[in-house]
């Protein structure tokens, strides 16, 4: 009979601490899932699931001119203003152009079996169209340069020379 008493209160204990492991084991994989749940809500809200282009991309000829003319006195600023406005026509195409090259070079690349010497040509083309862009926006710079106050230019020297 103690036999039988000691037998059922150790399958009692193996019992309740069995189901302590279980829920314990429950809760865990409950916590864990939960966690993964959470975080992949969060992160999907930060990233879009369609790629939105921005209406005007950062390297856009105003965005570049605006950040140089943010580093001018407004008198100064007017000037380069001023100056791109007379080149923006040029600049504009050169965008296109160097746009257009851009596609043409991804055509070939995109081919089952690109050809070597028109991937090569294309890839000049739409590098050259790029620093002719580049130059344009140069000569802007420089032009402006020519016309705006020594004070002006100091400034843009020392905050060039503070970074």
């Amino acid at each position: 009979m103690m036999a039988e008493s000691e037998l059922a209160q150790w399958i009692a204990r193996w019992r309740s601490g069995a189901s302590a492991l279980v829920l314990l084991g429950s809760v865990s994989l409950n916590v864990a899932l939960a966690s993964y749940i959470a975080i992949q809500a969060l992160s999907a809200s930060t990233r879009p699931l369609v790629r939105i282009m921005p209406e005007e991309p950062a390297d856009a000829p105003d965005n570049q001119i605006a950040k140089f003319a943010a580093r001018l006195p407004s008198r100064d600023a007017d000037i380069l203003w001023e100056v791109y406005r007379t080149k923006k026509p040029q600049i504009l195409d050169a965008e296109a152009a160097a746009e257009s090259a851009r596609h043409r070079a991804l055509s070939v690349l995109a081919q089952h079996e690109p050809d070597t010497s028109a991937l090569r040509a294309a890839f000049k083309e739409a590098v050259d169209s790029r620093m002719h862009k580049a130059g344009l926006l140069a000569e802007t710079v420089i032009d402006a340069l020519e016309r705006i106050s020594p004070d002006g230019r100091r400034q843009l020297t020392s905050q060039i020379h503070s970074r």
